[in-house]
């Protein structure tokens, strides 16, 4: 989802409920995907390796070749996914059952399929890429190595990232190196410090402080942590709903603030706590407040599957949109495609929703470690999964029909963007912001505003 959203333009935050392992792994992987310089870390795999090994290998870190190093990490060579394939069609791979498949790739070691050093084409540590891409295209390879004086591995450079940085550098969100921009999300509690500095090292771009109430003491003193430990980092803070959080959250040093409580298509804060604001509002009320702090207003959700609620959005102050149920149901978005009532559909669930809650709580059975661990703060609460009483839900499980690719959505919304701001006779989103304007509409004037009197497919 997050390589879709850069490469379209936007950019993706990865969420944080998951270990924070987990999570700035996820944030290397989108980095990885496309460079316009070479990979200063290129995976690799030993020489003495079996084919087993680099099987698992590939499969794991979901590359098709691996620069080959001796113990001692210099560079052997390089193997591929062609090198493999080769391999099976010289042996008759697919005559041999199960067994004898395991025997031989379990024998046959990675060096003996490799191109071998004295064979590969590599440059030397420090050549401009205008060089490098000139050897790749003369001596037509898709990869390119970069070794030291003493034969260690120091990059790669691949013919398919330059490529696309060629094809896409107009329309995608790329850093300085040309590879894909990646937000994270963070908490405020004490071990959201450390997520933060894995984040950091994961050269994450941006953090994106996403609790549910954002004008707290808790979310002002973690912006103030980010901005000294991280300066280089921007910040978004949030959520909140007034024009008095948007100053709080700006003065505690936001780089951008997000608005909405109680929105979304799959929350019911609002219901279950009585707090809230409608979210044309909030974003009308916040945007005044950034403009006069200097901090632009993200609207988060709220749009109800119309883009023109997004370009209402924009029109009302807001610097950008987060999406959240227009993008569920996209093959890119989380879970498997299911079949309800002859339709395809994906499920979609709230983060306060009850399952949401349940796949979260930590499960101990020694009941002395849970009090030591609320003693010390690291659980403020332990939810019992035999009582469902024990939680109070904010959200819903539900399901959403299926829509095929990211791209096709972003697309029909930026066509849609386009054409409100054309309506308005604006060039740019901070032209929008000054020449839109907005009236009152009736009940009559709203079912005016979509198709009527015919009977649709």
């Amino acid at each position: 989802m997050a390589v879709s959203m850069a490469m379209q333009g936007g950019i993706g935050i990865i969420h944080r409920f998951l270990d924070i392992a987990d999570q700035a792994d996820m944030v290397r992987r989108v980095k990885r995907r496309t460079h316009n310089e070479p990979i200063d870390n290129p995976y690799t795999i030993y020489s003495m390796a079996t084919i087993t090994d680099l099987r698992v290998e590939m499969k794991v870190v979901n590359v098709s070749s691996l620069i080959v190093v001796s113990s001692d990490r210099k560079c052997a060579g390089i193997i591929t996914g062609r090198d493999l394939h080769c391999w099976e069609v010289e042996v008759d791979i697919s005559n041999m059952n199960a067994a004898e498949r395991k025997r031989l790739e379990d024998k046959t070691l990675v060096r003996d399929l490799m191109t071998p050093l004295d064979k590969l084409i590599y440059v030397e540590e420090g050549t401009g890429m205008a060089e490098a891409v000139k050897k790749m295209t003369t001596h037509r390879i898709e990869k390119l190595p970069y070794l030291d004086k003493e034969g260690h591995v120091k990059g790669v450079l691949t013919l398919r990232d330059v490529t696309f940085y060629q094809n896409n550098r107009g329309h995608s969100t790329l850093d300085n190196k040309g590879r894909f921009m990646v937000g994270a999300a963070v908490g405020v509690k004490p071990e959201d410090r450390e997520r933060a500095a894995a984040l950091s090292r994961a050269e994450c771009d941006v953090f994106v402080i996403d609790i549910a109430h954002g004008h707290s003491d808790h979310t002002a003193d973690m912006v103030k942590f980010l901005k000294k430990a991280y300066p280089h980092i921007d910040v978004i803070a949030g959520n909140v709903a007034t024009a008095e959080g948007v100053k709080f959250l700006a003065e505690a040093g936001a780089d951008a603030v997000k608005v909405n409580i109680g929105a979304g298509s799959i929350c019911t804060t609002r219901i279950m706590t009585g707090c809230g604001v409608p979210q044309f509002t909030a974003v009308l009320n916040c945007a005044k407040a950034g403009r006069e702090c200097g901090v632009p207003i993200i609207s988060d959700g709220g749009n109800q599957g119309k883009i023109g609620n997004i370009v209402k959005a924009l029109g009302a102050g807001a610097s950008c949109v987060m999406l959240g149920n227009f993008l569920a149901g996209t093959d890119e978005s989380p879970g498997k495609v299911l079949i309800k009532d002859g339709k395809k559909v994906k499920l979609i669930r709230g983060m306060a929703s009850y399952g949401a809650h349940f796949s979260r709580a930590r499960v101990d059975s020694d009941r002395e470690t849970i009090r030591d661990r609320m003693k010390s703060g690291e659980m403020s609460r332990v939810i019992n999964l035999s009582d469902e009483n024990d939680v109070v839900p904010e959200g819903v499980e539900a399901y959403v029909n299926y829509k095929g690719s990211v791209k096709d959505i972003l697309f029909q919304i930026q066509g849609g963007i386009r054409s409100g701001a054309s309506y308005c006779g604006a060039h740019t989103i901070s032209e929008l912001h000054a020449k839109a304007t907005f009236q009152k509409t009736t009940a009559s004037g709203i079912k005016e505003s979509g198709s009527h009197s015919v009977t649709t497919f």
